[in-house]
């Protein structure tokens, strides 16, 4: 690796902004970085990449550069995500990182700044969620919270390189396990179950196979209702963005258009699905709780997310492609869908084994 040399600010006669210009030995290739109206603000900067590339020469890549504490560093993390992210998220981002910040302060009282953290206490603290009983999907999303964090901390020019970078995901004791759904005649069972206000919603999900959330944004504008070629649209609007932020359209059934048919037009809000007593959105917790009653009354176990299971399961199971499910589904990838693949092998099966009576 060569010396680094002093980056060279200049001032750009089109735009009349700063700029520095620098060769990167570290990365091999020169850099153009633009950083304002104010020659002293070039000089400072120009000044901070002089160091940081001197201390990656030096052995030392950390060196010169600012040490914050990891609560300061959550607190710009999230005021980042302010706006860019749905609120629920943020929300579950934080109590995530609440249980990191917990666990470091419990096990390493000495750690105060985020130069300090290594890679080991970051699987000390994944293999201690574990250990508490948390499920692997719970685990897996602290893992992606916590890389998210250390990745921005890089991105900020905290940290040179993170500290999660190496963390691999544990293996899934439930990786072969086959995703939960009802039978028809449990899903007649538990439709027949919940209170008439919150029935219509239930029943809906399991028609479309739409996530949780999608459920409760969708809005009078998502709908387009024209016989067979009826559909609602999953986009995002103001305070939420769908799972990856793509668009999906989701064709209608006769049932499905029925129950969209019964839904009342409200002032006050552009909501298709509202609570029994109306008015407001859909409230997430409580559209769960009165599932969840259903379920205990049958003698039943499973979740809102289920009704997704069970819309994919039922339609693979009635001959409907893998690739056709995927795309209702909204999956970004194939593989995400192959979960459901078992039921289409025995589909398959059933199919062949007809030969049996095919006397020869």
């Amino acid at each position: 690796m060569t010396r680094p040399k002093y980056p060279k600010p200049f001032k750009r006669k089109d735009t009349g902004k700063w700029c520095i210009s620098y060769f990167d030995p570290d990365k091999g290739r020169r850099v153009r970085e633009t950083v304002g109206t104010k020659e002293e603000v070039a000089l400072k900067r120009a000044g901070q990449v002089y160091n940081e590339m001197m201390a990656i020469f030096l052995g030392e890549p950390d060196a010169g550069r600012e040490d914050i504490s990891l609560e300061t560093l959550v607190d710009e993390f999230y005021l980042s995500k302010e706006g860019r992210t749905e609120a629920i998220t943020i929300k579950s981002y934080r109590a995530k990182a609440t249980y990191l910040k917990e666990f470091i302060e419990t096990k390493f009282p000495s750690i105060k700044t985020i130069r300090q953290i290594k890679p080991v206490y970051l699987e000390e603290f994944l293999k201690s969620r574990r250990e508490e009983g948390k499920a692997h999907r719970t685990v897996e999303a602290d893992m992606q919270v916590v890389k998210a964090i250390f990745n921005f901390a890089v991105e900020q020019g905290y940290l040179t390189q993170s500290p999660a970078r190496l963390i691999k995901p544990f293996k899934n004791p439930d990786q072969a396990r086959r995703p939960p759904y009802w039978s028809k005649d449990e899903v007649q069972k538990i439709l027949a179950e919940i209170k008439p206000g919150w029935r219509d919603a239930h029943e809906f999900l399991y028609h479309t196979g739409l996530r949780k959330a999608e459920l409760m944004f969708l809005t009078w504008n998502d709908v387009t209702l024209d016989g067979d070629d009826s559909f609602i649209r999953i986009q995002a609007k103001e305070g939420w963005r769908p799972k990856n932020n793509k668009v999906r359209d989701v064709p209608l059934n006769n049932r499905a258009q029925e129950i969209i048919k019964r839904q009342t037009k409200l002032e006050s809000n552009d909501y298709v699905f509202h609570g029994p007593r109306g008015g407001k959105q859909l409230h997430r917790d409580k559209f769960y709780r009165e599932l969840k009653r259903a379920l205990d009354v049958v003698g039943l176990e499973g979740d809102v997310h289920q009704w997704r299971h069970t819309f994919a399961s039922h339609l693979v199971d009635v001959g409907v492609g893998i690739e056709t499910v995927s795309k209702l589904l909204g999956h970004s990838t194939l593989e995400m869908t192959m979960i459901y693949v078992y039921l289409a092998k025995n589909r398959l099966k059933k199919a062949v084994d007809k030969l049996d009576n095919l006397k020869i």
